[in-house]
């Protein structure tokens, strides 16, 4: 029984149309986090932090010239290390588990500068990770151009953005792109 379970697991299943339900649900929790979380980062400091099976498995703090760490599966004192860099502390931590477990997410990424968008990480299935990259302000048509020429881009919004990417080499696309952007056409 617990195999069928396993081969049905809605959350091993991602398209455009499952982040845009995902969205609306919980858009306004992912802002919340995502202010609570850019009030505490010291200035300058860029964070990326995600969480796999109750721990955090990836941890990077940069600062805005891009100087900073990375660590994957880190160690309890590395966690120490990064939050005091990045202006948090365990109780932040755990509090940001907490609201991406809510939101069903998996990761965040955010800039102490308020101009700048935010990442909140969906999915993973295997090698592959679906994003939401959300921006404060309304992207310009240049950016909003970028954006849609990218094939793992969706624009769902002029302030959001649902993004693919593969660790496997080969096809970058988002898979649906083309029938997802036809779906809102009629709509």
């Amino acid at each position: 029984m617990a195999a069928l379970l396993w081969i049905y697991n809605p959350n091993d299943r991602c398209d455009a149309h499952i982040m845009e339900r995902h969205y609306i649900k919980y858009h306004a929790q992912m802002e919340d986090l995502y202010h609570k979380v850019r009030q505490q980062l010291k200035p300058g400091r860029n964070i990326y932090i995600e969480f796999e099976k109750g721990k955090v498995s990836v941890f990077s703090v940069f600062t805005e010239d891009k100087h900073g760490c990375n660590s994957w599966d880190p160690s309890e004192e590395k966690i120490d290390s990064l939050l005091i860099t990045s202006g948090l502390d365990r109780m932040d931590l755990d509090d940001i588990e907490n609201a991406l477990d809510d939101i069903h997410c998996i990761s965040i990424a955010v800039s102490s500068s308020p101009d700048k968008p935010y990442e909140i990480g969906f999915r993973r299935i295997l090698l592959d990770k679906y994003d939401f990259i959300i921006s404060p302000n309304i992207l310009s048509q240049k950016k909003q151009e970028r954006v849609t020429s990218d094939p793992g881009n969706i624009q769902y919004s002029p302030h959001v953005v649902f993004r693919y990417n593969t660790g496997a080499i080969g096809n970058l696309k988002f898979p649906g792109k083309e029938e997802y952007l036809q779906s809102r056409k009629i709509r």
